[in-house]
């Protein structure tokens, strides 16, 4: 669309919905059925804790860690993207996050990233 109606120089975001962390992880918890994070620390005390993480994965696992601190400060901001430009001077609609969150499950499943006890729960709540 942007090759066929754009302005030459211009740019377009073509961004979906926004959401906040909170808002991705319930998404995905609707979608797959699986439960949503009940665990939520003031934002000092996980950047500590994402601190060991870092420190153990360092000297210790050698295997990345599962959270860091730049995870933490980026957690922090709410980054808002404005796709009207694109919507307006191109016609583009973007397609709903639930799918794209669904597809993303169905293809983690598939290619054998998840543990055999929720592969098996999720494939049922998937359909």
């Amino acid at each position: 669309l942007a090759y066929e109606k754009g302005k030459t120089g211009e740019r377009y975001i073509l961004s979906g919905e926004n959401r906040t962390i909170k808002g991705w992880l319930d998404l995905f918890s609707k979608v797959t059925g699986m439960p949503t994070v009940k665990l939520w620390s003031p934002n000092f005390a996980a950047l500590i804790g994402a601190y060991f993480l870092e420190a153990i994965s360092n000297w210790i696992t050698k295997k990345p860690p599962l959270l860091t601190t730049a995870n933490i400060r980026a957690s922090r901001f709410y980054l808002y993207y404005d796709n009207s430009k694109a919507r307006k001077e191109l016609s583009w609609e973007p397609t709903p996050l639930e799918g794209h969150v669904r597809e993303s499950a169905l293809w983690f499943l598939e290619n054998g990233y998840i543990k055999k006890k929720r592969a098996e729960r999720l494939r049922k709540n998937l359909g």
